[in-house]
């Protein structure tokens, strides 16, 4: 299980890539942007949920029965082979 309790955000730098078949340019931001208070738990809620989302969607490449039935092993077998 993953703990972001402790995760801090200090500071955001903010570009934009342009479209290249509409002719935009590339935007980089000259400085850093400081972060409140108020805006820091939005950001952490933003960037850090797809990360708890997937937490529980290991895989699992073992098979109850037997190392034959195993997908992956018949497949890495069959590589090195």
């Amino acid at each position: 299980m993953l703990n972001l309790f402790n995760t801090h955000i200090d500071s955001l730098s903010i570009h934009r890539v342009g479209n290249k078949s509409r002719n935009e340019n590339v935007f980089l931001s000259e400085s850093t942007y400081s972060l409140t208070d108020e805006i820091v738990p939005l950001l952490k809620e933003f960037f850090f949920r797809p990360f708890r989302e997937k937490e529980e969607n290991y895989f699992q490449f073992a098979h109850d029965v037997d190392l034959e039935y195993n997908e992956m092993f018949n497949l890495a077998t069959e590589v090195f082979t």
